[in-house]
């Protein structure tokens, strides 16, 4: 059969059996309890690969035992989905050894034949939660080691039940086999003080820390990079850390530090927040009356974000941003008003010119 000829048959099976069959993902919760329904997937979907906004659940119910996924070879990503799987006659999870990354959650429980879990080596990011539990043969969880995060809770991985007397016995023993953290995190914590807002974080330990990158936020989901600290390497000491910024934002204000490691990867901290009510700003303007330049002293330091000069008539006749001062040697003598922008205050200042 020739290209041509089968995309034309894929067209009229869509036709004739409806939207189902061709469509590229399901669009609702997914159930699959029989191994007939899994196998099934792979006709029904069968471009399937990135899952949106759904939950993939594997479960048989004992009338026809799943024994094998290798019909869901094709899916490659969850976004803001799901996948459970709780099944007694699996030995391995080959057939979702494709999926690299899972905004949500994976939940693997019950999987009473599962060994290890090298399926999931491609595995690369889970958002919310690992949870891993009463696979009562399972011995190894080593491919999950590198998806814990700083604190241990982005994702969180929870761990129990699983053979006893192995590394994935439980938390505590995965955490053991798995290594130290790239660091481990004491505190992380801000406090308003006289020049800004003060953040300070602790680590207990460190290993391979390239340093990190201190992020704000005003509004908790667009980041930026405000600054960058060196960290100490690899060290068994305790190493503290200190940022100051020197221009909060009016109101709220987010933080997080992402420490990055030598060989790129990164992980990030809890997030912290202040709300910052700057003190409120004195301004004076000499000389004044004055000739051909005038001096703004602002009592916080900082310089207004724009001066803007009108004349008697209200008409607008200079603007700057960011000066302490302005040249009025052109101008002609009369009363006029400065108008200084500070964040959300504005402060107008009359001076005359002679």
């Amino acid at each position: 059969m020739s290209k041509f000829q089968l995309i034309n048959s894929l067209f009229i099976l869509c036709s004739l059996w409806g939207a189902r069959l061709c469509a590229q993902c399901p669009s609702a919760n997914v159930f699959l309890k029989t191994q007939a329904q899994v196998d099934a997937f792979q006709t029904n979907y069968p471009t399937c690969h990135d899952v949106s906004n759904i939950t993939i659940e594997i479960k048989d119910d004992g009338t026809d035992p799943i024994t094998s996924l290798s019909a869901l070879s094709g899916l490659q990503s969850f976004t803001a989905g799901s996948l459970r799987v709780i099944n007694t006659g699996l030995s391995s999870f080959s057939g979702l050894d494709n999926i690299t990354s899972i905004d949500g959650s994976l939940y693997l429980s019950g999987n009473t034949g599962i060994v290890n879990m090298t399926d999931f080596t491609n595995l690369s990011t889970v958002t919310t939660e690992i949870f891993i539990g009463s696979n009562t043969s399972l011995e190894d969880c080593s491919t999950f080691c590198d998806l814990r995060t700083v604190d241990n809770m982005n994702p969180a991985i929870n761990i129990g039940g699983n053979k006893w007397g192995f590394p994935c016995a439980n938390s505590s023993t995965f955490n053991t086999a798995c290594g130290p953290l790239p660091i481990e995190l004491s505190y992380f914590e801000s406090e308003i003080v006289e020049d800004g807002i003060l953040l300070s974080w602790e680590t207990l330990s460190e290993k391979n820390n390239r340093g990190f990158a201190i992020e704000k936020s005003t509004n908790g989901r667009d980041w930026e990079e405000i600054s960058w600290m060196d960290g100490h390497d690899t060290d068994s000491q305790a190493n503290q850390y200190e940022y100051l910024d020197k221009a909060p934002s009016y109101k709220i204000n987010y933080y997080r530090i992402k420490q990055v490691d030598y060989d790129g990867k990164y992980d990030y901290s809890p997030v912290v927040s202040e709300y910052y009510l700057r003190q409120q700003q004195t301004v004076e303007v000499y000389p004044n009356p004055a000739h051909d330049r005038v001096v703004i002293r602002v009592s916080t330091g900082l310089p207004a974000q724009s001066l803007v000069l009108y004349d008697a008539m209200g008409q607008k006749v200079m603007m700057e941003k960011s000066k302490n001062w302005l040249n009025l040697a052109n101008l002609p003598r009369g009363l006029y008003v400065i108008e200084l922008t500070f964040d959300n205050e504005n402060i107008f200042k009359r001076i005359i010119v002679e």
